[in-house]
């Protein structure tokens, strides 16, 4: 009886055992799952970011070149060299540059 009493004790140890490895397991498991979505959202997010800061350095170029064009505009028109009388303001070089 002794024996038999030994060997669900050992039985019952060996199931707590292996219920608690696949407890550990599925939580892991699914902890790297959690992980692994976060990181694919993370660079699907970088990936935006990336794309909007691009975006903005262009738009930032642009603007510079278009301050240039209007300082030495105002250079000209303050050192004398704007549009003369009877010409017209638009020629084909602003026209050009717009």
């Amino acid at each position: 009886m002794v024996r038999n009493v030994r060997g669900y004790t050992m039985l019952a140890a060996v199931s707590v055992f292996l219920f608690v490895c696949f407890v550990l397991y599925s939580s892991l498991e699914s902890s790297n799952i959690r992980k692994k979505e976060f990181y694919e959202h993370g660079k699907v997010e970088v990936d935006r970011l990336e794309s909007k800061l691009m975006m903005l350095e262009r738009d930032l170029e642009k603007n510079e070149k278009l301050i240039k064009d209007i300082r030495g505009s105002i250079g000209k028109v303050v050192n004398g060299g704007g549009p003369k009388p009877g010409v017209a303001a638009d020629s084909k070089e602003d026209n050009d540059r717009r």
